[in-house]
């Protein structure tokens, strides 16, 4: 899909799947972070999944968005092409 059909119906239809939002309050909840998260933040994975990360609230950090989607799409591109 992409980004429009992304937000205008993924969002929409399936947000609690497309946001994780209930694995984010469980989050927020065991961290003790109660700071809203800022427009260049987001809560991503210590150690990605596809690097053999765990799927748990342990594993995840808050940090800046930018810097996350970056170095998790080189980690991956380095993967699918090694």
């Amino acid at each position: 899909m992409n980004l429009t059909e992304f937000h205008e119906d993924e969002l929409v239809q399936e947000a609690h799947a497309a946001l994780a939002e209930p694995f984010y309050r469980e989050w927020r909840a065991e961290s003790g972070d109660d700071v809203p998260l800022g427009p260049g933040e987001c809560v991503g994975y210590r150690v990605p999944l596809f690097l053999g990360g765990k799927d748990e609230v342990d594993n995840l950090e808050r940090t800046d968005a930018e810097v996350y989607w970056s170095l998790t799409g080189q980690m991956r591109q380095q993967i699918d092409s090694g």
